[in-house]
């Protein structure tokens, strides 16, 4: 197996690889986290030993740079620190992170991470070996496999540590399994939604049965589900609502629910904290025009045309929620549109009004 060892302490890091070496490991070495995220790129291992206080890029921003290349999406990395802060705990669950050695550490203590780790991704390889197409294993995996694997990780550090938390940080540990769940509950219902537009393209009982329906006072209903969505992002400051008509549509609640809060999740997203997010709702002509405006580079030309392709066909992670409104929006008869320039997104969208 190839181990990927960054750690800025020399004796520290050839220590490492000469234990990793008497269990038949091939160790690629890095003396900082930029040499660190370079191997990682061109290397891919199979499992990653970061330490957490190195000058210049620490393991946290290595592990955030490393989520960010495909191929590693899941690969086990462990942190290396001299002394465990429940702060630390915090920051590497949320970014990802599969366990924590603290210095020093034992020669069991590290194997026995390492077969941890490894046995743990062995099992979500070979679940992922049995999906059908590359669409349901990167939902499958990045929408559920992945964020239940952070609250069995989180969980385990949660444990492991229990004795050093006060009750604010059990309390806060449990807001954060929350939040990976609502994550979970949104993949879950959006794979059943993609299933469901792929069914009604060729049964049109299965299309009636989800565009029939009609949404009342569409004001209360927008208003609640942007507050909903800023809160999660912590980024209610950010919300501006501009203009809100309104009106009765024709389209079913649930369907209307999820275009809307795809395209405020979308607009957090593409945005960060501070940059407005805006919101108009006005009507038009016999339909309803919603135009969600977020600042922030978005796509080029190439990438945009693609949003009306289906996921698979798409880079991972671009466009899947796009997608879902894209979809819903056109089954109802309604009409979908996005325009971008160097500092504003604007996604819009178009649905009868109900007569």
């Amino acid at each position: 197996m190839k181990i990927l060892v960054i750690e800025d302490d020399n004796n520290i890091r050839e220590s490492i690889s000469e234990l990793l070496e008497t269990k038949n490991h091939t160790t690629k070495l890095a003396h900082n986290g930029h040499e660190g995220v370079i191997l990682a790129s061109c290397e891919r291992p199979d499992l990653i030993i970061c330490d957490v206080m190195m000058p210049g890029i620490d393991g946290y921003e290595v592990l955030t740079r490393i989520r960010q290349i495909e191929d590693l999406i899941s690969t086990p990395f462990i942190f290396l620190t001299a002394k465990i802060q429940k702060e630390d705990l915090r920051e590497g669950m949320n970014l990802g992170a599969d366990d924590y050695l603290t210095k020093p550490f034992r020669a069991e203590e590290l194997f026995k991470a390492i077969d941890a780790r490894m046995e743990r991704k062995n099992m979500i390889d070979k679940e992922k070996i049995n999906l059908l197409e590359p669409l349901w294993e990167n939902m499958i995996y990045q929408g559920l496999l992945g964020p239940i694997q952070r609250v069995i990780q989180s969980s385990d550090f949660f444990v492991k540590y229990f004795d050093e938390y006060s009750k604010d940080e059990i309390i806060a540990y449990a807001e954060s399994v929350k939040d990976i769940g609502k994550n979970i509950e949104r993949a879950a219902r959006n794979i059943v939604i993609i299933q469901s537009i792929e069914l009604a393209q060729y049964n049109h009982s299965k299309k009636k049965n989800l565009i029939n329906g009609s949404v009342k006072n569409s004001e209360s209903h927008i208003r609640n589900a942007l507050i909903e969505i800023s809160k999660m992002y912590d980024r209610s400051e950010d919300l501006v609502f501009k203009k809100l008509d309104d009106v009765d549509l024709h389209i079913p609640l649930e369907v209307f629910n999820v275009v809307i809060k795809e395209l405020m999740h979308n607009a957090f997203q593409c945005s960060k904290s501070g940059e407005v997010v805006g919101i108009v709702a006005e009507k038009n002509n016999g339909y309803y025009h919603i135009t969600i405006t977020n600042q922030g580079k978005f796509l080029d030309g190439e990438k945009m045309d693609e949003l009306g392709l289906r996921p698979r066909e798409i880079t991972r992670g671009l466009g899947l929620g796009l997608y879902l409104v894209r979809s819903l929006v056109t089954l109802c008869s309604g009409d979908f549109k996005v325009e971008t320039d160097r500092n504003n997104v604007a996604v819009s969208i178009s649905i009868k009004i109900a007569k």
